[in-house]
């Protein structure tokens, strides 16, 4: 596929990747400009303002139960955070549901933790719609499309420091970036962002102006913009 694949990127008449990650990795393996279009959300549904702070912190995992998205490892972390009064509602399956069932019942949190398995799109939005704080532990991401949906609906991130949160998290500002696999490191940042009511309202609400750069009107216009430039651009004919 490789051999194609380079052809196909040498002569398209523009590239694009919906993520800084992405087009970094695309500019440097292909050697070509790549515009950046992040992947939008419809904003028409959006609330007006998040959720507001309760004396219940309510956290979210979305994501297949995969390596990749490290879903035990949270487990772990939410262990070295019994002080604080929090409830996590976990949304997926996959593989590693058995090793999830069984570090909660090491750590005995089963009145703590939640196992939704999948859910239809309404109610992922309503559980997001009603949290505080998404928490992403993975250990790779190419933009994760539940990061953009946690922005809509205006919760704080907690994230793993990888290049493909970037475009949706905003370190201190909208929540904090935590170096991959640092139990420590992720219990503090929650310790931090779960005891301090001020500081989880102001990230809450710059989620939901940030998630302004995702608009779907927004994005459809920058792809409008890209066709056309390439439709006008004379190309040798082959």
């Amino acid at each position: 596929v490789a051999p194609m694949a380079r052809n196909v990127w040498a002569n398209a008449a523009r590239c694009t990747a919906v993520s800084s990650f992405v087009q970094e990795l695309a500019e440097k393996v292909y050697r070509r400009r790549v515009d950046r279009i992040l992947n939008g959300v419809d904003m028409s549904d959006a609330p007006e303002r998040p959720s507001p702070v309760e004396n219940v912190r309510r956290l979210v995992f979305v994501g297949r139960f995969s390596v990749q998205k490290n879903p035990a490892f949270l487990i772990d972390v939410l262990a070295q955070v019994r002080g604080m009064n929090w409830q996590l509602t976990m949304i997926g399956d996959g593989p590693l549901m058995g090793d999830v069932r069984t570090r909660i019942q090491q750590h005995a949190l089963a009145a703590r933790v939640e196992l939704r398995g999948w859910c239809e799109t309404a109610d992922v939005q309503r559980v997001l719609g009603e949290s505080d704080v998404l928490c992403m532990p993975s250990l790779s991401e190419g933009l994760p499309v539940a990061a953009i949906e946690a922005l809509k609906y205006g919760l704080a991130i907690v994230a793993s420091e990888i290049p493909g949160v970037r475009d949706v998290l905003d370190p201190q500002r909208n929540g904090f970036s935590v170096p991959v696999q640092d139990v420590a490191g992720f219990a503090r940042a929650l310790d931090e962002l779960l005891g301090d009511d001020s500081r989880l309202t102001a990230m809450k609400r710059a989620s939901c102006e940030k998630a302004r750069s995702f608009e779907l009107g927004v994005i459809t216009d920058q792809y409008e913009r890209v066709l056309r430039e390439a439709a006008a651009e004379k190309r040798p004919v082959a």
